[in-house]
């Protein structure tokens, strides 16, 4: 029997995305704070890079999707406890994908 998972989506506040340059000002509270709030799986939002920001072109794109694979329903490998991180850029012409890992 094949069972199937259930997604629940739960709408949160999320911090906006700040420069690294200003973060790096900021105490360890504040920037513990600011990372917990981006982690997780979620659509949209401000992405919760794990090394460091990394867009994937110049060109002004979002966040469309976020998975981290160590809490998935189901297997996908972006290496050692890897993030993946879909973008779509602001026409929605054009999206590019990227994975970090520790």
């Amino acid at each position: 029997m094949l069972k199937r998972a259930s997604i629940e989506f739960i709408p949160a506040k999320q911090p906006i995305k700040e420069e690294e340059a200003e973060r790096c000002n900021w105490d360890e509270r504040h920037q513990e704070s600011y990372f917990n709030a981006l982690q997780g799986n979620k659509l949209g939002g401000t992405p919760g890079f794990m090394q460091g920001d990394e867009f994937p072109s110049q060109a002004p794109c979002q966040l469309l999707l976020q998975l981290d694979s160590t809490s998935v329903p189901f297997y996908i490998n972006f290496g050692d406890a890897g993030i993946g991180y879909a973008f779509i850029s602001e026409d929605g012409c054009l999206g590019k994908f990227l994975w970090q890992c520790t």
